[in-house]
């Protein structure tokens, strides 16, 4: 079971270059980020290979912090803001405003819970499925497909082929799908328990 209190360290710090990305090549210092078997490290996927299958929903320069375990992508961009490829429900979205804040939001349960999915991730390792190195948890059909997380067909799949799978049902089909996205993404909120008052 994840920790409530996991403790974000500042490992060291690297510059990551994305030359020829999306254009212009883009460094600035990052700071490894670890949180307990909910985050993917830069280093353990390939990051410019997964940002390439969304040619709709991602353009511009984009500097990688991390993944979440289900595939989310977070990046930073060159303003600073952290930003996050939302794989289930589609489309990118504000995540922090700067890598800061991104970490002191990752100490927050509640947080986690609802940007990382913590407690379903806790479920899954509860019941004995266990990712390998460049591999994110998924579903061979998109929830999309169904509108509804079927949590029970949970699996591990390699990266490149969860984000192909996203980015077949999702990219280039938001504006059709915002409705779907939404009941989707409600179901999905419903499932988190709010905070106790005055708690993150």
């Amino acid at each position: 079971m994840i920790s409530e209190g996991v403790v974000l360290q500042n490992l060291s710090s690297k510059t990551e270059t994305l030359a020829g990305l999306y254009g212009a090549a883009l460094s600035a210092p990052m700071k490894k980020l670890s949180s307990s078997g909910l985050f993917v490290d830069t280093s353990h996927v390939d990051f410019k290979l997964l940002v390439s299958m969304w040619p709709r929903s991602l353009a511009g320069d984009v500097v990688p912090v991390g993944a979440s375990v289900l595939g989310d992508l977070f990046f930073q961009r060159p303003e600073g803001n952290i930003e996050k490829l939302d794989v289930l429900a589609g489309g990118v979205h504000h995540a922090a405003s700067s890598l800061d804040e991104f970490e002191l939001l990752m100490n927050s349960r509640y947080w986690r819970d609802v940007n990382l999915m913590g407690h379903r991730v806790s479920a899954a390792a509860g019941t004995g499925l266990r990712r390998k190195r460049g591999e994110f948890f998924g579903f061979v059909k998109h929830p999309s497909r169904s509108g509804r997380i079927d949590w029970a067909s949970l699996t591990c799949l390699e990266a490149g082929l969860w984000h192909a799978i996203c980015a077949k049902a999702l990219d280039g089909a938001h504006a059709a799908s915002s409705k779907r996205k939404r009941r989707h993404r409600l179901n999905e909120l419903d499932q988190v328990k709010a905070p106790p008052s005055g708690r993150r």
